[in-house]
């Protein structure tokens, strides 16, 4: 199918971050490696229901009128599903919009300033924000209106899902008194463990000290 079409852009938020992959590609069913990010989308925001409807219909006009010969087929694919259907508990009450983008990473920006990541930084499950993307109709054997993911702006940290966990969560509950530890001194400019300096410098059986 020729590339005829220019597809309709959009800004989306703010919405919850799902499965989050903007930093690696991942492949799904078998399918290309691509970016990705599940929006979710509270179904009592009506306005901004309301307008990702308005682009993915314009999307399908576009494409009925450029590649399809003026008939839009049936049983067109979409990209975006009934939460209160998935059985997953943070997707009740949301419409849940996958996206994609398999040929660049999305760009990332974060705060009010719209700075780009910082140290400590990361967009995962469970964050705010909005999203920027293009629905696109596609003609590959099945048809349907594509969402595809050009960035991304973190505007708020969230509690993680998808089952996620911090180590701290996961090793709550195990019985430390009878487990070794290393004690390490703290720096205290940077807060982290120093470096012995001793075993930097310690010379193995036979080494010569080489004069500077």
């Amino acid at each position: 199918m020729p590339n005829k079409l220019q597809g309709i852009r959009k800004t989306i938020g703010p919405v919850r971050f799902s499965f989050v992959n903007v930093y690696e590609k991942v492949q799904f069913n078998n399918n290309e490696p691509q970016y990705s990010l599940r929006a979710l989308i509270p179904k009592e925001n009506t306005e901004l229901v309301n307008q990702i409807q308005a682009a993915i219909n314009q999307a399908k006009d576009e494409a009925k009128n450029k590649i399809w010969g003026g008939a839009m087929p049936e049983d067109l694919a979409v990209t975006i599903h009934d939460g209160d259907k998935s059985g997953r508990a943070e997707e009740a009450g949301h419409w849940c919009l996958n996206t994609n983008n398999k040929n660049r990473q999305p760009g990332i920006v974060f705060g009010s300033d719209q700075h780009r990541q910082r140290e400590g930084e990361e967009v995962k499950s469970g964050d705010y924000g909005l999203i920027n993307v293009t629905f696109k109709a596609y003609d590959y054997g099945k048809k349907g209106i594509g969402t595809y993911l050009n960035s991304v702006w973190k505007t708020k940290n969230g509690e993680s899902l998808a089952g996620a966990s911090t180590p701290e969560e996961d090793f709550k509950d195990v019985d430390t008194s009878k487990i070794e530890f290393d004690e390490f001194e703290i720096d205290p400019l940077t807060g982290k463990p120093l470096t012995p300096i001793d075993d930097d410098f310690e010379l193995l059986a036979g080494d010569d000290v080489v004069p500077f």
